[in-house]
């Protein structure tokens, strides 16, 4: 169990220290998560022996997140990952099953839509080195039965998903309240303000449609991050058992 508990520091105090300059800046630094990889590998060394071929793929997609997210590469090398992982998944069920997630979730890295770099990297470095830290606190039997064959990636990911909703009413108010004082009301998108964009350029995301440049406000995901990680090892794969 120690070896347990100094993986969950690591982890913890990384994306404490990530969450806190995302919501200062709206940026994470690129190379933050890479001493929580290494101690993944270690960890995985010692105690969970996986396949070689997870050490390979796993590290080798970590390591192409460094790459721009907006060249045509990016998603092809994440497809080569996606059918890679979907063969593993006939071989060693649960650590194929894991770089699936892993490759899906460097899949919406691409051009950083969904999410930015940063957070792409904290979700695949959780899911490399925590695929097998058991919930603290499981609620039934079907859920401890839940957590023997899927892995703590996918958890991670939906619980991170739902844990993000909560930012839904924040955004919605700072773009009210952005879009009153600029003249564009709107729920999330706001009319592209000069003035407005570079008081705090970093908060905010630029996009334009039909030759109209829109602003929107970025959310610090670094915390749906973390709140989500920790939802996932105190309970689990719990939205599942509801």
């Amino acid at each position: 169990m120690v070896q347990y508990l100094i993986l969950l520091m690591v982890g913890m105090a990384v994306l404490l220290f990530g969450s806190v300059t995302d919501v200062r800046r709206r940026t994470v630094s690129s190379y933050l998560f890479i001493p929580l990889y290494v101690a993944g590998i270690v960890f995985l060394a010692l105690y969970i022996h996986p396949p070689y071929w997870f050490y390979i793929a796993g590290i080798l997609m970590f390591i192409a997140t460094f790459m721009k997210t907006d060249l045509l590469v990016y998603p092809l090398v994440g497809v080569i990952f996606l059918i890679f992982s979907i063969f593993m998944v006939f071989r060693v069920f649960i650590f194929g099953f894991d770089l699936l997630v892993m490759s899906a979730i460097f899949l919406m890295g691409f051009q950083e839509r969904f999410f930015g770099i940063g957070d792409i990297k904290a979700l695949l470095a959780l899911s490399f080195s925590f695929i097998s830290i058991p919930m603290i606190t499981p609620f039934t039997q079907a859920q401890e039965i839940i957590s023997g064959f899927v892995p703590f990636s996918m958890a991670l990911l939906i619980n991170v998903a739902v844990f993000s909703i909560i930012f839904v009413p924040y955004i919605v108010y700072l773009s009210m309240k952005t879009g009153k004082s600029s003249g564009s009301s709107s729920l999330f998108v706001l009319r592209y303000d000069e003035e407005t964009y570079h008081k705090n350029s970093k908060k905010f995301s630029v996009h334009e449609y039909r030759g109209k440049k829109y602003m929107q406000y970025r959310a610090p995901f670094m915390i749906s991050i973390t709140g989500g990680f920790i939802v996932t090892v105190l309970f689990g794969f719990w939205i599942m058992v509801i």
